[in-house]
């Protein structure tokens, strides 16, 4: 397995896998996410590059995941603590390539990463229906440390 810096060769890659997870919440969250057949642009895909947030998980050379992620400095606020934080804004593996090890090699994998960019920490958003992403966080160690609540008016 190969976990690596995604390139502009991988763009048609991850927006199939877009395409199936975002299926999956708009299937789940109509009220939220809306039908549409530009799920991943070139020019925002092209921005993430460049920003150096984007990485792929590869095996024998098919791309079966892909992970967007941000690092966060909070510096100097007067209630939070200075940390640095590895925030994760996308996961998805291939929906036949779960659980099977997969999701854990590439949480390893920006872990690692991670430390070498001396984060404080790894946090993430999940919708609350995805209970098998959610049992798979917790078994990697994640814990709920916030709710976000909503409310449609």
């Amino acid at each position: 397995m190969i976990f690596r810096k995604a390139n502009i060769d991988d763009y048609s890659g991850i927006s199939r896998l877009k395409e199936e997870i975002h299926k999956m919440h708009r299937d789940a969250e109509p009220y939220f996410f809306k039908a549409t057949d530009n799920i991943l642009s070139l020019e925002y895909y092209e921005a993430e590059l460049n920003r150096g947030g984007v990485f792929v998980l590869e095996n024998e050379e098919e791309l079966i995941g892909y992970m967007f992620i941000v690092i966060r400095d909070i510096v100097g606020n007067p209630v939070i603590k200075d940390q640095k934080i590895l925030f994760i804004n996308d996961l998805c593996i291939l929906s036949n390539k779960r659980n099977k090890g997969y999701g854990k090699f590439m949480m390893d994998e920006i872990s690692n990463y991670g430390k070498t960019q001396k984060v404080t920490s790894i946090e993430l958003e999940v919708w609350k229906f995805n209970e098998s992403a959610i049992d798979f966080y917790k078994n990697y160690g994640m814990r709920e440390s916030r709710i976000k609540m909503r409310m449609e008016i």
